[in-house]
């Protein structure tokens, strides 16, 4: 059974993500079972499917900015494990811009303190 971990409260310059709905798929089932490989064993944190919430938060703060996704000039997606997250965050991405407009992005693999699956920044030009 995977451990027991506290809810992650959002710093000073941190966003909460709600994610409503995630699928819980075949390495999930597998990573709660303690098998799948991987690092730090059994994921804490289901739903690895969840990026799409994450997108429109950052919609509506890039329009709170005065900027939408289409004048991203660069992305850095900070993500637990590349291996097993990476394919749905992949998905979403594309699913999210323009197929034109994509900025640079880096995909690190990283440690968090927290139990969270992801961070993103972004960047983005505020037109005229």
């Amino acid at each position: 059974m995977p451990p027991v971990v506290p809810t992650p409260q959002p710093g000073a310059a941190e966003v909460p993500i709600g994610v409503g709905a995630a699928a819980l798929n075949h390495v999930e089932t597998a990573k709660s079972g303690g098998h799948g490989g991987g690092s730090g064993g059994p994921s804490t944190i289901p739903g690895i499917e969840g990026a799409g919430e994450v997108f429109a938060q950052i919609n509506a703060l890039l329009a709170q900015a005065g900027t939408s996704k289409d004048h991203l000039l660069t992305e850095t997606i900070h993500i637990r494990n590349v291996k097993f997250n990476a394919a749905g965050m992949n998905v979403a991405w594309s699913a999210w811009l323009h197929p034109e407009r994509k900025p640079v992005r880096d995909c690190i693999e990283s440690a968090f303190q927290l139990p969270v699956l992801m961070e993103i920044v972004v960047t983005a030009a505020v037109p005229n």
